[in-house]
Order: C-alpha cells, then structure tokens, then sequence
C-alpha cells in the first residue's frame, strides 16, 4: 500500500468525527497508531531497505507541559522521536516523512479535542460550584493534564499490545532515531515529563474524561476495524 493511501485512510477515519466526543478522540488516535504501526511494518517487509529520515520543525512551540508531552508521546507511538529546545523554542520532530504528517495530524486533532472538553467541563464546574476559588486558568490547566495522562497511557497500550513483528520494527526505529539524534544534537537531550502543579479536582475530571475517550476492546474490535480495513 503506497504512503498516500495510509495518510488517506488515516485521515478518513478520524474525518468520521464530524460529531466529535470524549469517546471519539481516543480512538481515532489509537486506531491511527495501530493502521500505521501495521503499514511501517508491510512497507519495509515489500521494500527491504531502510527509509531516510526526515527533520521537522515546530516554531515558537510555547513550552506548555501537556503539549509537549502529548507531542511527544504521539512522535514515539508513530515511530518518531520529538526534540524540545528550551532556548529557542522550537520542537523536533524525527522520523520517515509520512510518520510525520500522522504526528502532525494526531496533534491538532487532539489538543483541540482537549482544548474543548476542558471549555465544556469548566463551564459544568462552574455551575456547580459558582464560589468556588479555583480559578478558570487552573482549573483548565489541571483538566489538560489528566486528559493528556490518559490518552498518553493508551498511546502506550498499543505498542505494548503490539504483535512481535511490530516490536521488533520499533526497536529497530528507536535505535535508529538515537543515531540520528545524536548526530544532530550530541547527547544533550532528555525526555519530557509532565508536572502536576494545578487543581487536584480539574485533573482528576480531565483523567476521568481522558479514560472515557480510550474506547475498550468490545467497541473497538468491530465496528471500526470494518471501517478501515
């Protein structure tokens, strides 16, 4: 299957989201993931060669932790590695090109998703609690923190539910990722962790929603692996 294909049907399963909610999110993330990790794994099987990698670079990227860590889970769950520079402000991303444009994809769609369930659970905690003190700054930041934990958490479950012919290709694009890495930036890069340091209750609310929007194997299993098979 050519590299266009996998983008198209890539983007025509998470196009099915005209109606986007908590649930849909997930999935479309982890369906993304487990279509592409499956297409790495025929492309170089058919090919028998090694792709060139390719560099990205991300601009002005405000070092806001949940961005960066969905970025970067995200890169890794789609054979790519993300490199943030403090100073400059600019987020590298690694990785064969049509891995990239995923990444890229993945990204929008998903911190606008969490952007949006967080306006839409401020605004139910605050009816609820009208004189509360948590503010709506901390209380959004809170909420994108544990939305981003859980979607994160199930980026994760992919590769590890992964089947060996796939492990074994991500091993060998890790290795392969650290090489190129290290010939750009020496071995000055570390990996990016997130800090909880806003409302406890908006987090676990973002938590509780992010494990909404991670769709369970009896859902998943058919109904949607008609649509993108």
């Amino acid at each position: 299957m050519a590299a266009e294909k996998i983008i198209t049907k890539i983007r025509n399963l998470l196009a099915l989201k005209a109606s986007s909610n908590e649930h849909e999110a997930a999935l479309a993330a982890e369906k993304a993931t487990e279509l592409l990790l499956k297409y790495n794994v025929s492309l170089d099987e058919v090919m028998q060669k090694k792709s060139e990698y390719s560099w990205q670079e991300r601009e002005k990227f405000a070092n806001t932790t949940w961005k960066l860590a969905l970025y970067t889970a995200i890169g890794k769950a789609n054979l790519c590695r993300v490199i943030y520079d403090t100073k400059k402000r600019i987020a590298h991303v690694v990785g064969r090109k049509h891995n990239i444009e995923v990444v890229e994809y993945l990204y929008t769609y998903l911190t606008r998703t969490i952007d949006r369930l967080a306006d839409e659970a401020w605004t139910e905690y605050h009816e609820q609690y009208p004189y509360s003190r948590v503010t709506i700054r901390k209380f959004k930041a809170g909420f994108r923190l544990g939305a981003t934990s859980e979607v994160i958490k199930r980026l994760e479950r992919v590769e590890e539910e992964a089947d060996k012919d796939c492990k074994a290709l991500i091993l060998v694009n890790s290795q392969a990722l650290a090489t190129e890495v290290q010939k750009r930036f020496g071995g000055s890069t570390r990996e990016n962790y997130m800090r909880v340091s806003s409302s406890y209750t908006a987090y676990q609310r973002g938590r509780a929603a992010g494990a909404s929007i991670a769709i369970n194997p009896g859902v998943s299993g058919t109904q949607v692996r008609k649509k993108i098979s």
